[in-house]
């Protein structure tokens, strides 16, 4: 019986290492401002990342990706300021109206099943600067 139980507390706590957190649920921008999506990702020691990549929409796991370290197209709006440790944050330049919407991390690894998408993600709300001036009539 002890050894069952060693067996599960192990196994959880080496799956708990898969994760992408997104410190901001919602992010607002204004239209053609810049905006960065923090973002942060931790998996097991024992394997290395191979490829890291943005979705955005429906588009999270299969593509397109607005990121992939894979590919030199990505559109140059799209930054990603992270790196293949544990930071994954996205800057986007010029936002957008298109850009509305939820936007998710993935990574790829070396181990068999070593594919891992935050579906949390980050929601981006695009929102317009109005200035209205108003002044006494002589």
């Amino acid at each position: 019986m002890k050894r069952v139980l060693v067996l599960l507390f192990l196994a959880g706590a080496f799956s708990s290492n898969w994760k992408v957190n997104y410190p901001q649920k919602e992010i607002c921008a204004l239209k053609g401002s810049s905006v960065m999506l923090p973002c942060d990702y931790d998996y097991p020691d024992s394997v290395v990342v191979k490829s890291v990549k943005w979705g955005h929409k429906d588009n999270f796991f299969e593509g397109p990706f607005i990121y992939n370290s894979e590919l030199n197209q990505t559109p140059s709006r799209f930054t990603y300021s992270g790196d293949k440790n544990h930071s994954c944050s996205l800057r986007i330049d010029q936002v957008e109206d298109g850009d509305a919407g939820k936007f998710a991390f993935r990574f790829t690894t070396d181990s068999h099943d070593g594919k891992f998408t935050g579906l949390e993600g980050t929601m981006l709300k695009i929102g317009e600067l109005r200035i209205s001036v108003e002044g006494k009539g002589e």
